[in-house]
């Protein structure tokens, strides 16, 4: 599996490896098939992965000594406790009238129901869009020490869906205009 230029083709080689396997990983096809920006996908990936870089796993790494969460002081911070359990992170899902339980594992994206005032169509791009935005709040908190008021986090949100609308196949264009609104009447 090398390219043209004797370099290892990683992407050749990772799909092989999973079509070798038959069903393809629910998570490699939320993330993948995804119509987030590639940064997004990435920081999908290492969401579904546990690496993002929780506390949890910068322990794991010999990097610090203490799992605390520098957000709301529980004792350990994970990759499901930022999105999930983090008082920030209820505060969002609450706000955009989707459901959650602070003690979700991190899988249970897969799960989450389409709320009815929210397209069905692309709605995984709509939790990944949720999800780096409430990793965007919490990284505020514990780089620049700022507390990222919950109508600031949905407004940087609903600019953002604005933008990622043009992702979108064109006769799905009006689905971001929908996120909009939700997000609007979450403020």
């Amino acid at each position: 599996m090398t390219k043209k230029n004797g370099d290892l083709d990683a992407a050749m080689l990772y799909r092989a490896l999973k079509s070798a396997h038959g069903s393809p990983d629910p998570w490699a096809k939320f993330v993948w098939q995804n119509k987030a920006p590639p940064r997004v996908k990435f920081f999908a990936w290492l969401l579904s992965q546990n690496k993002i870089q929780s506390k949890v796993a910068l322990r794991n790494k010999n990097i610090v000594d203490n799992t605390v969460c520098e957000v709301c002081q529980h004792p350990e911070e994970t990759a499901a406790h930022i999105i999930f359990g983090c008082p920030n992170a209820k505060q969002f899902w609450s706000a955009l009238q989707i459901p959650t339980e602070e003690d979700w594992p991190i899988q249970a994206i897969l799960e989450i129901q389409t709320p009815p005032q929210l397209p069905s169509k692309h709605f995984s791009t709509f939790l990944l869009l949720c999800c780096w935005h409430i990793w965007k709040r919490r990284n505020n908190k514990v780089f620049r020490a700022e507390q990222t008021s919950i109508a600031a986090t949905i407004t940087a949100c609903k600019t953002e869906a604005y933008l990622w609308g043009a992702r979108l196949p064109r006769d799905s264009r009006d689905i971001a205009t929908a996120w909009c609104s939700a997000l609007s009447s979450a403020m």
